[in-house]
């Protein structure tokens, strides 16, 4: 058997709703930590192969009075010494004590120009902590091409597509539409921002012959129409309306990278209404319907299309299974941590041009 691989996740998880990353960081620890080759380390300060990001974020789970973000500081600390503490990378240097430096893994989240519109202290910062990463995860296509679009040039890029529990996300049991009944929508969103398209969900709930439900957040200058609010919802809760409730996942959101939502709900079996202005549709093109056209075309070619559509999204199921990312994850944090322990610097250049600063 290899030698154990020890990875330490900067990311601290919670066990409460709290978006997308939260719930794939928290059912991907879970996946790698019963895999008898890894040891997932909980001490920061502690020795590991694998220093794992999610951007530099730190996680709703940090310490009380711990840094929301990881600094570029603590991360070049880190890449030279072993350590993203000040004090012990002094001991170390007065000890000379042998430096045993981490391969830095970051799995990318968004880019905020992208995004929001705007660039912030946040990106900058991201790009300067990329030129001290080992290996770099993007969760789709789309989302590389949008930092290269911004100057990331590292070649090779390493793209996993997320997925979910299936203990919890599975399809045992669930309802399907029959024509002639009224086709359940379910939406959710964590946050009131325009690009989650509220407006869509709105207009479908209008259609006859649909009944709309909504989970989470729902902006105040969106009429609501035929949507019923459910409020926040936790997996058990989501995935309980999936199986027994819905018959179709709505996510009109415009500019995501990787929904998890949309992989929770084809995990279930679900087909998707889904936006292509994003990475929504490299999940979803095979088992749902697009927006652009508008709600009425999309629910009409939803209805036609549903048996086919529904049973491709079964036939994938295991596609979404948080155990095949965690093998993927695995492969990525071993080849990183042979490739640091061989070369003791970067394995990507850090001089000249190679990543360019936004």
């Amino acid at each position: 058997m290899p030698n154990r691989l020890r990875i330490f996740f900067n990311y601290r998880t919670v066990a409460s709703p709290w978006g997308g990353a939260n719930s794939f960081l928290r059912s991907l620890q879970a996946a790698l930590a019963a895999d008898p080759e890894i040891e997932i380390i909980a001490d920061e300060n502690a020795e590991y192969d694998v220093f794992f990001l999610n951007q530099l974020y730190r996680g709703p789970g940090r310490p009380r009075l711990g840094r929301k973000f990881l600094s570029i500081l603590q991360l070049r600390r880190l890449h030279n010494t072993g350590t993203t503490n000040l004090w012990r990378a002094v001991s170390r240097r007065f000890t000379r004590r042998p430096l045993r430096p981490p391969a830095i893994v970051c799995r990318l989240v968004n880019h905020a120009q992208h995004a929001y519109g705007k660039a912030d202290r946040k990106q900058v910062n991201l790009f300067r902590a990329l030129l001290y990463t080992t290996a770099d995860i993007f969760q789709t296509h789309y989302q590389h091409e949008i930092f290269q679009a911004a100057g990331y040039v590292k070649p090779d890029p390493t793209i996993i597509n997320n997925g979910v529990d299936q203990l919890v996300f599975h399809p045992r049991g669930r309802i399907v539409w029959r024509p002639g009944q009224p086709l359940v929508v379910f939406s959710s969103a964590m946050s009131r921002l325009r690009t989650k398209r509220f407006d869509l969900i709105s207009a479908l709930s209008l259609l006859p012959g649909v009944e709309s439900y909504h989970a989470g957040l729902w902006p105040d200058d969106v009429p609501l129409r035929q949507v019923r609010l459910l409020g926040p919802l936790g997996h058990e809760e989501m995935a309980g309306f999936f199986r027994e409730k819905a018959h179709v996942f709505m996510h009109p959101s415009e500019k995501d990278n990787c929904p998890n939502a949309v992989l929770e709900a084809m995990s279930c079996g679900l087909p998707v209404f889904f936006s292509r202005l994003g990475g929504t549709a490299e999940l979803a093109e095979a088992y749902g319907v697009a927006l652009d056209e508008g709600v009425e075309p999309a629910l009409r070619r939803m209805k036609e299309g549903y048996g086919r559509m529904q049973a491709s999204v079964q036939q994938r199921h295991d596609y979404f299974s948080i155990v095949r990312v965690a093998a993927e994850y695995k492969a990525v944090f071993r080849r990183a941590a042979e490739a640091r322990s061989l070369m003791g610097a970067p394995a990507f250049a850090t001089g000249g041009n190679e990543l360019l600063i936004p």
